[in-house]
């Protein structure tokens, strides 16, 4: 048959296909048990250990997990300690996941992570506000922590949550990973910063940055926690059609992807590219511009463009319009330097668009060191992803 050609339901293969996995999706929400299982808590200490390897149980269908990360952060002297930027999000430096067919689906930093966390809700993620009501509402418990200073020989606890999704959305599974499989495992990769302060130097990766002293507590561990976020319970077809698992096979072939990169090369008042890959469709672009280790607010940014492969502009705008944009998803401000664009409604696609890039033009002088940390966010499908050319990195 044709591709487009109608079949005898009256609909293409693309539609029947499309028509299919939402009558999976929909008994597996409407019929799936919801849970949510600790399946790894250890204290690591960082001095002799930075990376935790964590295998998923091989259950149900996989949405997430949940990260937990605790420690203590000591002031050895040499000043006072300042959080920095993106504070606590650095605690943890990279986040990765391999899928059981060993397809790597996030290759991020805490930071990013961070930013999508809150992107998704869409509110700054672990945060509380305060209506004005005559009840106590309010940031009433201890969740996220990171003291704004650490003085001098004085200890300061760190906590920090991050979600890592696997599937889009809690009820939009695409991307969800089937993890009901024998002689398969994924794993996911967590790294902590071994660094967490920096006296000298570029701080946007570090958590504080000022004292010369600033490290993880010795003697003591940095506690990580995990939760599986998966469905159990999936609906199954009759014995006596094999009894097999009912999934949504085109959510379960897609992966929903997170990486990060650093670029070099920046020249004052000239347009620099940061490249789309192909075979994707992008959900959303976060870039710092860091300066060499200065964040600003705009002042050394002239504009920002997203050009398809005639060089025409989709949009373009200056750094005011991308922060108005971005208070629209976060509802408050993100860190200075950091540009999120969103395009999650209607998903920037590079088979559609050819050659896809956001241009940035740098303004006034560009410090020595200075890069731009790029996270992306977007869909592939596991079948294309050989053919795929690679995300930007270096200079």
């Amino acid at each position: 048959m044709a591709s487009g050609a109608l079949n005898n339901t009256g609909m293409t293969p693309q539609q029947q296909a499309a028509a299919q996995n939402q009558a999976a999706r929909n008994a597996i929400i409407s019929q799936g048990v919801e849970r949510l299982q600790q399946i790894y808590s250890s204290g690591i200490n960082p001095a002799s250990q930075t990376i935790v390897n964590v295998q998923p149980q091989n259950v149900g269908l996989v949405r997430g997990f949940l990260v937990k990360v605790e420690g203590t952060i000591t002031n050895g002297g040499g000043g006072t300690l300042t959080r920095t930027e993106f504070g606590a999000a650095n605690v943890l430096k990279n986040i990765g996941f391999t899928d059981t067919n060993n397809q790597v689906r996030h290759a991020t930093q805490g930071w990013h992570l961070n930013l999508i966390n809150s992107a998704r809700q869409p509110m700054v993620f672990g945060a509380a506000y305060a209506p004005n009501v005559p009840v106590n509402y309010g940031n009433n418990w201890t969740v996220e922590v990171a003291q704004t200073t650490i003085l001098t020989t004085a200890d300061a606890p760190v906590q920090m949550y991050y979600y890592v999704p696997i599937s889009y959305g809690k009820y939009d599974l695409r991307g969800a990973m089937w993890a009901g499989v024998v002689n398969a495992v994924a794993q996911l990769q967590l790294e902590i910063n071994p660094t967490p302060c920096v006296n000298t130097g570029d701080p946007t990766l570090a958590v504080y940055a000022g004292g010369a002293g600033g490290v993880w507590k010795t003697a003591t561990n940095v506690t990580i926690t995990v939760w599986q976020d998966y469905i159990d319970q999936i609906p199954m077809m009759p014995a006596n059609q094999g009894g097999q698992p009912i999934l949504p096979q085109t959510d379960i072939s897609t992966l929903y992807q997170l990486n990060t990169t650093s670029l070099t090369g920046l020249v004052s008042g000239q347009d620099y590219g940061v490249p789309f890959a192909n075979f994707r469709s992008f959900l959303s672009t976060t870039i710092v511009y860091d300066n060499g280790g200065t964040l600003n607010t705009g002042s050394d940014i002239n504009y920002f463009a997203l050009q398809t492969a005639n060089s025409s502009n989709i949009w373009k705008y200056g750094p005011e319009e991308a922060a108005l944009f971005a208070r629209t998803t976060f509802l408050a401000d993100p860190p200075k330097g950091c540009y999120y664009f969103d395009s999650r409604s209607k998903a920037i696609s590079t088979n559609q668009f050819g050659n896809t890039q956001i241009t940035v033009n740098p303004n006034g002088t560009v410090n020595a060191g200075a890069q731009l940390l790029v996270g992306f966010e977007y869909f592939s499908e596991a079948s294309q992803v050989v053919y795929a050319g690679s995300l930007p990195s270096g200079g």
